[in-house]
């Protein structure tokens, strides 16, 4: 079975961010499935996660770090 591609966007530099990382990761290793692409919250981490959305590349998007109306819709 071909792996789910998850993409994760999360404020790493804030403590809340990390926590949620880290669950994230947690819950993640118990799916094998999964193939996360972590990327940074800042304006190219936003523009790859909307491509990769837009392209149907990703499977699923887990994100707590959204600023940008664009990405949001």
């Amino acid at each position: 079975m071909k792996p789910k591609e998850i993409y994760v966007m999360a404020d790493a530099s804030r403590n809340s961010g990390r926590h949620i990382l880290q669950g994230i990761l947690g819950y993640a290793m118990s799916r094998l499935d999964w193939r996360l692409h972590i990327l940074e919250a800042t304006d190219e981490g936003k523009e790859a996660l909307a491509r990769a959305i837009r392209s149907s590349v990703a499977d699923g998007a887990i994100c707590s770090a959204l600023e940008n109306d664009r990405l949001e819709r």
